[in-house]
């Protein structure tokens, strides 16, 4: 099928497990929820949140029936009242974008370097090795509650950031290997660390739809990455402009990141459940 076609099957294939986002039933008790406030933890000074009565309020007035079609106007509406959901989607499709980029050119990056064919593949493997180390990382630190802003998306950026860079200078088969396992341990890191941010960045209300979303990006990122760092190879005739142009992306997420980490919130119960119909 050609590398376009294939990243476009999988892709598809991804989004397949957009179904488990689905399939999240909602917790056996559910809360009450106040529509006209939202509920705030931790911080005197947060503004409540106000649900317009636009917003929850069917049409016809209180006593109308609500449609599927209404209810899902109305958990758009209130989805985004969660504050800090806008950077967690932007640092999840970014750095699917990076990973997925920086995995499909490893070898092309050795031979580009000047590495032979037979040292070129191993970037592949501890690119890998560091993936899975990565990942393993993050359930200790999500056991143990570890997990935040600073800590998946900060560091793992940063990280990221200067191992790319300094990997477009470098030509020496160890070096890049560890540069690239470095990578490779810090992107794991950031892909899985974003996603269990979703719990402490939205309402249990929210949960669902917004896995529903995360996985959607992920197809979405996985489909164009091939396309765009194709584009960008075809011009420049060289794979290491790829890793440049992903160090430089994660830089920009830099200020992003910190600003995030500065200002955590607490989750804010924004008066919408599904369940109150």
């Amino acid at each position: 099928y050609g590398l376009s076609n294939a990243l476009i099957l999988f892709g598809a294939f991804v989004w397949n497990v957009i179904l488990t986002g689905v399939a999240i039933r909602d917790p056996p008790e559910p809360k009450q929820c106040d529509h006209n406030r939202g509920v705030t933890v931790g911080q005197d000074d947060i503004e409540d949140i106000q649900i317009s009565d636009l917003a929850l309020s069917h049409p016809e007035g209180d006593g109308g029936k609500r449609t599927w079609l209404w209810d899902c106007y109305v958990e758009f509406v209130t989805l985004f009242r969660h504050k800090n959901l806008s950077i967690l989607l932007l640092f999840e499709t970014v750095g699917f974008y990076i990973f997925l980029s920086w995995a499909l050119f490893l070898f092309s990056l050795g031979t580009s370097a000047g590495l032979p064919r037979d040292e070129a593949v191993l970037l592949s493997t501890f690119g890998g090795i560091g993936g899975c180390i990565g990942r393993v990382i993050t359930l200790l630190l999500f056991k143990f509650y570890k997990v935040n802003a600073m800590i998946s998306s900060f560091y793992p950026f940063l990280v990221t950031g200067v191992s790319l860079l300094s990997i477009v200078f470098a030509s020496d088969l160890l070096v890049m290997a560890t540069l690239v396992f470095i990578s490779g341990l810090s992107q794991g890191l950031n892909s899985s660390a974003i996603f269990s941010m979703i719990p402490v960045t939205v309402c249990v209300d929210h949960y669902q739809t917004v896995v529903t979303l995360e996985l959607v990006n992920i197809g979405l990122s996985m489909q164009f990455s091939g396309l765009f760092s194709g584009i960008i190879v075809d011009i420049t005739g060289s794979a290491v402009s790829v890793y440049g142009f992903c160090a430089v992306l994660s830089f920009l997420m830099l200020p992003i990141a910190l600003w995030w980490s500065c200002r955590e919130e607490p989750v804010l119960e924004c008066g919408w459940s599904r369940r109150a119909r």
